[in-house]
């Protein structure tokens, strides 16, 4: 499977917004394991009935985890903002806002999700 059916399908079953598939952000190890969990739980349908910003916010939290640097950080912002699920994406927010990698630019900087939904960040 190539990297573009991956993404296809992931973005399909679990709802991951194309943000995820930004150059180095989402590691082969990570998609690996999402690919393995989504055929382990639910065989052959093609994604769970509901619960997506469960897989999202397990993704997105073995990501935080592995942050080496605050572009990493940065990265994630844009993740954040384009989740289709607006609490979950404030809760991202707030993870990277708490990372002991975050400058205290970048935590004191005015992020409203509702303003950047869909926009890219800069900080």
């Amino acid at each position: 499977m190539n990297q573009k059916e991956i993404e296809r399908r992931l973005r399909r079953a679990l709802g991951f917004p194309r943000e995820w598939f930004s150059p180095g952000l989402m590691p082969t190890e990570l998609v690996r394991q999402q690919l393995s969990s989504l055929r382990r739980h639910f065989g052959t349908r093609s994604r769970p009935v509901n619960g997506s910003e469960h897989w999202r916010y397990g993704a997105f939290r073995f990501l935080l985890k592995r942050a080496k640097d605050e572009r990493n950080l940065v990265a994630m912002l844009s993740v954040a903002y384009a989740d289709p699920d607006e609490s979950l994406g404030e809760q991202m927010v707030k993870d990277i806002h708490q990372h002991p990698l975050a400058s205290s630019e970048l935590k004191s900087s005015n992020h409203r999700l509702k303003e950047r939904r869909g926009k890219s960040h800069a900080l």
